[in-house]
C-alpha cells in the first residue's frame, strides 16, 4: 500500500530493483499468475522509479543488504516468491481479524486506496499518476476515489458573495 505498485509487481520485486543509496525501487518486472515475466503489464510498459515510503527503509535495507541482487525481495516462510494464492489467503485472514466486507479487495486496499489517499491529501493527478507507474493520468482517475468531505470543503471554497449585484425595482439589466 505504501508504494502503490501492482500485487504482481511487488511479489516480482528482486533485492537489485532497491536503491537504498537514493532511496528509490525500480519496478520492471511482474508476476503473471505463477510465472515471472521481466518486463511490466501494460503495452509499452517501461521500468518505473519510485521513491521508498520511509516506514519501508528499514526493513528492505535489512532484507537487500543480506541478500543476492536476484533475490525476491518479499518470500514466505519458505523462501520462495509468495504465491497468488498464498496473499489471498493472507487477505483473507486479515479481512476477517479487521471486519473488511468481504467484497474488500486487496487490490482495492492497496493501490486504489493509495492513489485515494494521495489525491485526498492534494497531491496533484501528475504526482500520483507517475507514482503509480501510469503515463496518461486518465488511467490514474480510475483509481482515485475522491473523499466527499474533501469535496464539500472544496466546493465552500467557492463564493459569489463579492459578485451579488442588487437590481432596484423597475432597474432594466442594460444599466447595471
Amino acid at each position: 500500500m505504501l508504494t502503490g505498485c501492482r500485487l504482481s509487481e511487488g511479489r516480482a520485486l528482486r533485492c537489485g530493483d532497491v536503491n537504498l543509496k537514493d532511496s528509490t525501487i525500480r519496478i520492471s518486472s511482474t508476476f503473471s499468475g505463477n510465472v515471472f515475466r521481466e518486463k511490466r503489464k501494460g503495452r509499452g510498459a517501461k521500468s518505473v522509479t519510485i521513491p521508498i515510503h520511509p516506514e519501508l527503509l528499514s526493513f528492505l535495507k535489512e532484507r537487500v543488504e543480506s541478500n543476492l541482487p536476484h533475490t525476491f525481495v518479499f518470500v514466505s516462510e519458505l523462501g520462495k516468491h509468495y504465491s497468488r494464492s498464498k496473499l489471498d489467503r493472507i487477505w483473507n485472514i486479515v479481512k476477517k481479524k479487521t471486519n473488511l466486507p468481504d467484497n474488500v479487495r486487496m487490490y482495492d486496499a492497496t493501490r486504489h486506496s493509495f492513489a485515494s489517499q494521495l489525491v485526498n491529501q492534494g497531491v496533484p493527478l501528475l504526482s500520483v499518476s507517475r507514482l503509480m507507474g501510469h503515463f496518461n493520468t486518465k488511467i490514474t482517475e480510475r483509481y482515485s476515489h475522491s473523499d466527499l468531505e474533501r469535496l464539500k470543503i472544496d466546493v465552500s471554497n467557492l463564493t459569489l458573495q463579492d459578485k451579488i449585484v442588487r437590481l432596484e425595482k423597475g432597474q432594466k439589466v442594460e444599466n447595471i
